[in-house]
């Protein structure tokens, strides 16, 4: 049990702080205010939309990707097979 909360605590703060500092280089925040901004910003989302809207996104989001990833293997194999 202690290393699950470890594991998870460890993930979600690398995952602000690289969030935090993505936006820092791209807008120039500071990073302790966009530490404090993009969870409540996330927290806002889903309050606004509700859950449908978070799945709904994620939904998108796993499309997009998933089709992005079959044209870069469709590139891949178009020069690897004979």
């Amino acid at each position: 049990m202690f290393f699950s909360l470890a594991s998870n605590i460890l993930v979600v703060s690398s995952i602000l702080i690289g969030g935090a500092a993505a936006i820092n280089s791209l807008t120039g925040m500071n990073v302790y205010a966009s530490l404090w901004l993009l969870p409540m910003s996330v927290t806002a989302y889903t309050l606004r939309g509700g859950l449908r809207a978070t799945i709904l996104t994620d939904y998108v989001s796993t499309r997009v990707d998933s089709q992005s990833r079959d044209v870069q293997n469709a590139d891949l194999y178009r020069f690897t097979l004979p």
